[in-house]
């Protein structure tokens, strides 16, 4: 585990750099949702992924984003698997399976 003030920098700083990164992007995404460190995004189709991504790493030379596209109508985002179906979007619970895998499925009880 780390600081108990990582969160709380985090949001700070990731506040401050979208401020400054979203604005002067090529174009302007459809959504932008962030838990701490991760983002989910959504473009218009005409528009080019690579493009913002490749603006938000030259905003900063630490921070260095990653992107994962939708496969098979599934992309994985923090705990969940998100699926387009029937012009929605569907959520499941993910679990990352290849080694190492740590989860256990068991699950303390609500009461305890």
């Amino acid at each position: 585990m780390g600081s108990p003030l990582f969160p709380l920098i985090t949001e700070i700083f990731m506040t401050s750099f979208e401020e400054s990164a979203l604005p002067t992007a090529p174009f302007q995404p459809l959504c932008w949702y962030r838990k701490v460190d991760d983002t989910f995004t959504t473009i218009a189709h005409q528009n080019d992924p690579t493009e913002l991504l490749k603006h938000l790493n030259a905003q900063h030379k630490r921070i260095q984003f990653t992107m994962e596209t939708e496969t098979n109508r599934h992309l994985p985002f923090l705990d969940m698997s998100l699926q387009t179906a029937d012009g929605g979007l569907r959520t499941l619970v993910y679990r990352k399976l290849p080694p190492p895998h740590t989860h256990t499925d068991h699950n303390i009880h609500y009461n305890s």
